[in-house]
């Protein structure tokens, strides 16, 4: 059974927003508000971007930005493994028939 929805509440910049998610993911929501709002304030503090609007949208390319090099880094550790994971299969095979033949 799907979970049911439940409300959170959650301040970004002073502002209050109701929103409503599963309960399993209500802790994840709330990280990422407050995450969102320390970004936000982060890019005010600045002082370089003036508005909300701007400010928003500075925060939240600085968190997809953050986001794109993570993937990238877990796409690269990803391969590494595979690479690594396929050496150490080839060397088990090796030994298997050494001692297959020997």
């Amino acid at each position: 059974m799907k979970d049911s929805l439940e409300p959170v509440s959650v301040k970004i910049l002073g502002r209050e927003y109701k929103l409503r998610c599963p309960p399993s993911e209500k802790p994840t929501l709330i990280a990422a508000a407050q995450r969102l709002d320390r970004q936000m304030r982060e890019v005010r503090e600045q002082g370089q971007v003036i508005g909300t609007d701007r400010v928003l949208l500075m925060a939240a390319l600085n968190i997809t930005h953050e986001l794109v090099l993570l993937q990238e880094k877990h796409q690269a550790l990803q391969q590494r493994f595979c690479h690594r994971l396929e050496e150490l299969n080839h060397l088990v095979d090796e030994i298997l028939s050494r001692e297959e033949s020997g």
